[in-house]
């Protein structure tokens, strides 16, 4: 696959930082999707959507990024477990701060070799 240009990019935001989704059109017109949820909700409104795009999308969709289980269960092989980014409250934040870093440099680099 090609890298997409600024014209073949759209991004956007989920219900918060954690839910992001960067769409791209290859040069088959096969729709390639990097979606990231980093919590339950995400996952679900994540699973869903992808569902539906597979749906409208007659010429196929490929997924890529960071999900739970409902995610895989709509096709998505997590590049890494969605846990890893999950943290409630300031303390549990800053606990995990160098597994979310880490992660996040790991998620850039899995977007950019697309």
């Amino acid at each position: 696959m090609t890298a997409a240009g600024p014209e073949d990019l759209l991004a956007v935001s989920g219900t918060s930082m954690q839910n992001a989704v960067v769409l791209g059109a290859s040069e088959a017109r096969k729709l390639s999707v990097f979606i990231v949820a980093g919590e339950e909700s995400g996952d679900q409104l994540g699973g869903a959507l992808m569902e539906e795009a597979m749906r409208l999308v007659p010429e196929g969709v490929a997924f890529r990024g960071v999900g739970g289980v409902r995610m895989a269960q709509a096709g998505l092989n997590s590049i890494f477990p969605m846990e890893d980014l999950t943290a409630i409250g300031f303390t549990a934040v800053l606990g995990k701060l160098p597994t979310i870093m880490r992660r996040l440099r790991q998620t850039v680099e899995a977007v950019l070799a697309d």
